[in-house]
C-alpha cells in the first residue's frame, strides 16, 4: 500500500485515491508486461529496444513528413507530474512546442494574459485559520480525499460549521 509523506504545511498527510490506489493495476492480469507493435494489422510482442526504436523512427519520420510545428500531444490532467515533464521534453526533442492537457477547454482567450498559474491565495496550511470556505464541485462529506484537504480537521470553519456548498 502507498502511504503519504506526513508535511502539514503541504497536504496535511493528504494523497489522492489514484495516488493512494494505483499499485493495483501492478499486479492486473490484464496488464501488458511486454510492449506490443502493430504490424500488418496484427499486435505482436516485441522487445523493449525494437519497440521504443519503432516509435522513435515514426515520429521522427511524422516530424519529416508534416513539419515539427503540426505535430501536438494531449496529455490527461490526471497525469503525474513527471509524466508531463518527459512529454513535453518528448515533444521539443522532436521540435514541437505543442503540449497540453486541457482536454475539454474551449476558450483560450486568457493564454498569456495571466502571469504565474493560479493559486490558493494562501498556504495550505494558514486553511486552519480560515473562518468559512465556499467548496464548489464539492460536498463536505465524510471520508472525501477532497474534503480533508479543503475542509481541515481543526479549522474554524468545520468547528461553527460555516462552509458552504455548492455542487452544479
Amino acid at each position: 500500500m502507498c502511504c503519504p509523506i506526513e508535511n502539514e504545511a503541504i497536504n496535511e498527510c493528504w494523497l489522492s485515491d489514484k495516488d493512494r490506489f494505483s499499485y493495483e493495476g501492478l499486479n492486473s492480469a490484464e496488464r501488458l508486461t511486454k510492449p506490443m507493435i502493430k504490424q500488418g494489422g496484427k499486435w505482436q510482442e516485441a522487445e523493449w529496444q525494437e519497440a521504443l526504436e519503432f516509435v522513435a523512427n515514426g515520429l521522427r519520420q511524422l516530424g519529416k513528413e508534416a513539419g515539427a510545428e503540426n505535430i501536438a500531444a494531449l496529455a490527461t490532467a490526471s497525469s503525474t507530474l513527471e509524466e508531463m515533464y518527459l512529454l513535453q521534453k518528448l515533444l521539443r526533442g522532436l521540435g514541437s512546442h505543442n503540449v497540453d492537457f486541457r482536454l475539454r477547454q474551449a476558450d483560450f482567450s486568457a493564454d498569456g494574459k495571466q502571469a504565474g498559474i493560479p493559486w490558493l491565495g494562501m498556504a495550505v496550511a494558514e486553511l486552519n485559520q480560515a473562518d468559512r470556505f465556499l467548496l464548489v464541485g464539492q460536498l463536505p462529506a465524510q471520508g472525501s480525499s477532497a474534503h480533508r484537504f479543503a475542509y481541515p480537521q481543526g479549522s474554524q470553519a468545520r468547528r461553527t460549521g460555516k462552509c458552504a456548498a455548492w455542487r452544479g
